[in-house]
């Protein structure tokens, strides 16, 4: 068998998720995550999918040590799979970054990367400082995903199970990665800071999660845009230090980030 050739990495966080998808994709154990069969967790209700028939996708965008990073954002999941993500179909030859990411396969996920996280929060940057950053792309943003699998949503799908079961590999394979990679963000404002895209509600669904598996944290105060409902929930983790943990959410926002300004806003005045 000819050896693969994986990308040189930033970091090993990257090599482990290869690792990962290669034995989901050679149907070996998915460690260190739980069997999303047990759960079960569930791609879409309708259809009764299941999550693990999906390529799993726990993080898009940057990998490259020679493209400058300028964000890093936390989602839940990669949402609902499609037939072009299943594993019969996805052409995977041994290399996530390369199969993947980098091959233009998944244009519709590369398109909400691109547009939902890289572009809100670059456009943000360059309205705070017009010479800063120019002519950013996803190339230059990191989304990672709190659980790898795919599910419709969160609810009815049997992701909050899953959650629970996972506290561990949850901090130890997605929030250390996310800050890890945080820590070479290039500009000065979002280094050392990982983004999350979810309400103070969910965050504290996770939080108490990470706590129950004896992770230790500290909240602050929620912050809001003035005059709008744009607002913002920063907190640090004991396990990882000298990282801030920021999340945002708008109350009409949904699963994208608030408006260019609220944003702004808040990665000007908050962060």
């Amino acid at each position: 068998m000819a050896k693969k050739i994986y990308p040189s990495y930033p970091s090993v966080f990257y090599g482990m998720w290869e690792q990962f998808i290669n034995d989901w994709y050679n149907g070996k154990s998915v460690a260190p995550w739980s069997d999303p069969n047990l759960t079960p967790l569930i791609n879409n209700p309708k259809t009764k999918s299941l999550s693990i028939d999906y390529i799993p996708e726990p993080w898009w965008g940057n990998h490259e040590e020679d493209v400058p990073l300028h964000s890093v954002v936390v989602n839940f999941n990669p949402g609902q799979g499609d037939v072009f993500q299943h594993r019969s179909r996805i052409p995977f030859h041994g290399c996530y970054a390369h199969n993947i990411v980098d091959s233009k396969v998944l244009p519709l996920t590369e398109k909400w990367h691109a547009s939902l996280r890289a572009k809100p929060i670059h456009s943000a940057l360059s309205i705070i400082n017009p010479t800063g950053w120019k002519n950013l792309s996803l190339k230059n943003h990191l989304s990672v995903e709190l659980i790898p699998w795919h599910t419709r949503a969160i609810a009815g799908c049997g992701f909050d199970n899953y959650l629970k079961q996972n506290a561990i590999q949850i901090m130890e394979c997605s929030l250390m990665f996310a800050a890890n990679e945080s820590k070479r963000i290039a500009n000065d404002k979002l280094r050392n800071v990982v983004i999350l895209k979810m309400s103070k509600g969910n965050t504290d669904k996770l939080l108490n999660v990470l706590d129950s598996a004896g992770y230790n944290y500290v909240p602050y105060s929620v912050k809001t845009v003035p005059g709008t409902s744009s607002h913002c929930y920063e907190f640090s983790i004991e396990h990882i230090p000298s990282v801030r943990f920021v999340s945002i959410w708008g109350e009409h926002a949904m699963n994208k980030f608030p408006n260019k300004s609220d944003l702004k806003y808040i990665l000007d005045k908050f962060i």
